[in-house]
């Protein structure tokens, strides 16, 4: 989980992989320099070079806390979505840019079979399948996705006493600029069954409830105020001028030992 300073403290980002992670990530880059904790080349590397199960920046609660002792960070924060919306998008992303899903792979086949490994191998996929519960330590600043990302801004704005116009927050690993400038076609869309829906529902059950999202309303954002046109790495159809940035979660299935 990548850790910067701001105003003299300890700021931990907890990115959950596809909740628009990979673009906060190069803000803070941006506004408050090198990252702590973070290394978008981790998957470049052969598996028995790995140093860990997951890249750092996708560390989970649990590991985290065991590595930081309490109070050593003076803040944490995380961006959260829709458990659908996520699942969906690392399905597609896999399946279309990445090409590591076969085109007639089903969407409830490919999260049968993520929901069978995360039960022998909780790290399947460098953590992009795992509930985002257990990627966030209680006590952290929670935002969604859904809201857009002003109110992450002006929260570090407040933690460093001012702002930053000049410091554009820009997408990064947009699904559809990807394959808009890999001149791919985007598949079929996922077929949502309700055996899908049953999963999500068991599986992801914690992450509806500590979220604030209601099962199969990825439409609709988080309950208690969800907001509409937030950023989604799925929503842009404008091509890109500049090529797509391909490090951290865009890589997320170099080890074969993890694939479907």
């Amino acid at each position: 989980m990548p850790i910067t300073r701001i105003s003299g403290k300890l700021v931990c980002f907890l990115h959950v992989p596809r909740c628009g992670g990979t673009s906060m990530e190069h803000y803070l880059v941006a506004r408050f320099g090198p990252l702590a904790f973070r290394d978008p080349r981790y998957l470049e590397q052969p598996g028995p070079a790995r140093w860990t199960r997951t890249a750092p920046q996708h560390v989970a609660a649990a590991d985290l806390e065991r590595l930081f002792p309490p109070g050593f960070l003076d803040e944490s924060f995380a961006i959260v979505r829709d458990p659908l919306a996520r699942l969906t998008s690392v399905f597609r992303f896999q399946r279309d840019v990445e090409e590591r899903i076969s085109r007639g792979r089903s969407f409830e086949a490919w999260l049968d079979n993520q929901v069978e490994k995360m039960a022998q191998q909780r790290f399947v996929l460098d953590n992009h399948v795992r509930p985002m519960t257990e990627m966030v330590p209680e006590g952290a600043r929670i935002f969604h996705l859904e809201q857009g990302m002003d109110p992450v801004i002006a929260w570090l704005d407040a933690l460093a006493g001012d702002t930053a116009p000049e410091v554009v927050l820009k997408e990064k690993n947009n699904y559809a600029k990807r394959l808009d400038w890999a001149g791919i076609e985007p598949g079929p869309a996922p077929v949502i069954t309700d055996h899908v829906r049953a999963i999500l529902a068991e599986v992801y059950a914690g992450d509806y409830d500590r979220f604030g999202y209601a099962p199969d309303t990825a439409e609709d954002g988080p309950r208690g105020g969800g907001g509409r046109g937030g950023q989604s790495d799925t929503a842009s159809d404008k091509p890109s001028d500049t090529p797509p940035d391909t490090s951290s979660d865009t890589q997320a299935a170099k080890n074969p030992a993890t694939q479907p």
